[in-house]
């Protein structure tokens, strides 16, 4: 979702981070108010999971009853590579709207999963998209490094999966978000397990 990813001063008030997490509230509190004694749970994936962080470690948090994140995006401007930071930065600044496909390079040493029938299906999916922005990229990454802090404010049962073969988000950026999350919190590890 490229909705008005962009540059903010204020720390954790991306406009696109504000929007998917607002979405996230209407959509469980639309559930809640259907199923009033239900418990509801929240899972999310990848960019998803990074969403749901920030939702739930905010100061109104969705009305659900338990977070599992799977793979969650914690790739955020502190444990980048100063060249990748500063070329991101860069681009951001001098040509936001830009379209940039990624090398194919990065996508073969990037591989999401080993399931090649559903990589096959997300490279020709419509809804997905594979050109990104400069500033959109700027965006995501503010809201990976806020959401890999704030993990110690959620306040909810969370679950953390994640996958020993995850090449995007590897365990030198994980595993410090993993001893982050709350007391109480639960792991569960996948020895065969991709990002996806």
């Amino acid at each position: 979702d490229q909705r008005g990813f962009g540059h903010s001063p204020n720390r954790g008030v991306w406009p696109g981070t504000a929007l998917l997490t607002e979405d996230l509230r209407v959509i469980t509190t639309l559930v809640r108010q259907r199923y009033p004694g239900a418990i509801i749970a929240v899972a999310g994936v990848s960019m998803g999971a990074t969403v749901a962080i920030e939702a739930f470690a905010s100061d109104r948090p969705p009305p659900a009853d338990r977070l599992l994140l799977f793979a969650p995006g914690v790739w955020g401007w502190s444990q980048q590579a100063p060249t990748s930071a500063a070329t991101i930065w860069m681009m951001s600044h001098l040509a936001p709207g830009m379209t940039v496909k990624p090398p194919r390079w990065v996508v073969r040493h990037y591989l999401s999963s080993d399931n090649e029938a559903e990589i096959e299906r997300a490279a020709n999916d419509p809804l997905i998209i594979w050109n990104m922005r400069p500033d959109s990229f700027y965006g995501f990454f503010g809201m990976m490094e806020d959401a890999s802090q704030d993990v110690t404010r959620l306040r909810v049962p969370v679950t953390y999966f994640y996958g020993a073969k995850d090449r995007m988000m590897p365990p030198k950026v994980t595993l410090p978000v993993v001893r982050r999350l709350p007391a109480g919190a639960r792991t569960a590890y996948y020895p065969l397990g991709w990002h996806l």
